[in-house]
């Protein structure tokens, strides 16, 4: 069993209210949920309009097909906002 971690910054520069930060991160994290079915959280509170950090988290029976899950899963994020995003942590744990 391999528990997938990733952890992504999330730069949007048209955001000038929480409001609209909140509402790019709810829809990329739909997108993740439901293509995936993994777990999207955001992780840390900023107070910048602007950035926000998002954990996301998986469980997979081997390590091949969770290498080849967490590979989809940032090339989703970066292809699904417009926003810039920028992965600050990446890790497979093997049990």
């Amino acid at each position: 069993m391999d528990v997938g971690v990733v952890k992504l910054k999330i730069r949007i520069p048209w955001s000038h209210s929480l409001k609209e930060r909140r509402s790019e991160i709810r829809s990329l994290s739909s997108k993740l949920k439901n293509r995936f079915s993994v777990s999207v959280s955001e992780v840390e509170i900023s107070d910048v309009h602007q950035i926000a950090f998002l954990g996301i988290s998986f469980v997979a029976s081997d390590s091949r097909t969770a290498e080849s899950l967490m590979s989809h899963l940032i090339e989703f994020a970066e292809n699904e906002t417009d926003a810039e995003v920028v992965v600050l942590h990446s890790e497979l744990l093997r049990y």
